[in-house]
């Protein structure tokens, strides 16, 4: 039994210790953060394991997650959390998970038996089963998935006019800084169509952001998605609201418009289907340094053939060097440094999840998506 076992079987009562003692029976899996540190995908997009058949769900962890409400979560059981810990061994104290952190789930055809369940460790005959199942050729085809929670809030980069229906006129208790649960006066109406119960998304423009690369054009200007509200009270042309969530402070002034929800918490990884290089523009908090569990836009998007689920990698050109055998120019590989996960495909930017990284990015970087 590892150290690692030994510090979770002294955390639990005696009764739990067979439960604890029949986990310790199931396989061993290789490791998908080794590498280059978190995700390590293939070109195409799709894990080693995922080749053999096994599909894998990575989740980001987020402001309040434990390891005991993760397992709940998405296991079925709060008792899977020592597996989690036992596969994710970045994680030193299963106490301290961090936001950020990308955690390797089990293979999401993996379940508990009612015994487990109960806290009673798993029987011989359900790890037999589980053994002898055939794993549909179809099954091949499927693709792992990443769970972002953060995703509403990553914003993205509007190379087009950004369309709104009104903005936030004040609020009742003149706040500086409004959040979830504020009441709010919203400046949009019947005469628009506007009706009690009616959700509308909250949004900033920032100025606009040029390509860090020559010639220095404008990609698009920033949009920060700001949170939710719902109409409570509306007359002719003003409304009263309540501030539904909020990713971040809003204020009076910001923007609102029809909530139309498009993206997913659950990002399924699919094959790259084209070749294309590209750069790095900026990333959500607008720093020259970024990595990985980051929000980064990028300058390719699904005019390009770019679709939720892609990967890129990042790279640095190899150099040129003189041969001082022969005396000749010769260019060097090219250096992977990190990857991409496409989160949300625009017209002409992306915005991606920095899954992996070996050094730190900057705006300008170069970026290549492969195929498998």
């Amino acid at each position: 039994m590892s150290k690692r076992w030994q510090m979770a079987a002294r955390a639990m009562a005696a009764g739990a210790l067979l439960f604890w003692a029949g986990l310790l029976s199931g396989q061993e899996q290789a490791n998908p953060f080794e590498g280059l540190g978190i995700l390590e995908l293939e070109a195409g997009g799709l894990s080693a394991a995922k080749e053999a058949g096994e599909q894998k769900v990575i989740y980001v962890v987020q402001t309040g997650d434990t390891l005991w409400d993760i397992a709940k979560r998405f296991m079925n059981s709060p008792y899977y959390w020592p597996k989690i810990w036992e596969r994710n061994t970045f994680v030193t104290n299963p106490h301290r998970i961090y936001p950020g952190d990308v955690l390797n789930l089990y293979p999401t055809s993996e379940k508990l038996s009612p015994l487990e369940a109960a806290g009673f460790g798993p029987m011989e005959q359900a790890q037999a089963g589980i053994l002898e199942t055939e794993t549909e050729v179809a099954a091949q085809e499927e693709s792992n998935k990443v769970l972002y929670k953060g995703i509403w809030a990553a914003g993205y980069l509007d190379a087009g006019e950004t369309q709104s229906a009104g903005s936030i006129m004040s609020n009742p208790d003149d706040k500086a800084l409004l959040g979830t649960s504020d009441k709010v006066y919203v400046n949009v109406g019947t005469s628009l169509g506007v009706k009690d119960g009616d959700i509308f998304s909250i949004f900033r423009i920032i100025s606009d952001f040029r390509h860090p690369n020559p010639p220095y054009h404008v990609v698009g200007h920033r949009v920060l998605n700001l949170g939710e509200l719902k109409i409570t009270q509306v007359k002719e042309n003003v409304a009263a609201a309540v501030i539904l969530n909020s990713y971040r402070e809003v204020q009076d002034g910001d923007r609102i418009a029809p909530y139309t929800p498009q993206l997913t918490t659950e990002i399924t990884l699919v094959r790259n289907q084209v070749a294309l290089e590209g750069y790095i523009v900026a990333n959500k908090n607008d720093t020259v340094a970024m990595g990985k569990n980051e929000i980064i836009y990028i300058d390719r998007g699904a005019q390009d053939g770019v679709v939720p689920g892609n990967t890129f990698d990042v790279y640095l050109p190899g150099e040129t060097k003189v041969d001082p055998a022969t005396g000749q120019a010769v260019t060097l590989p090219d250096q992977l440094i990190g990857k991409l996960l496409i989160l949300d495909a625009r017209p002409t930017t992306s915005v991606t999840l920095a899954i992996a990284s070996s050094r730190e990015f900057a705006p300008g970087d170069h970026i290549r998506m492969v195929l498998p």
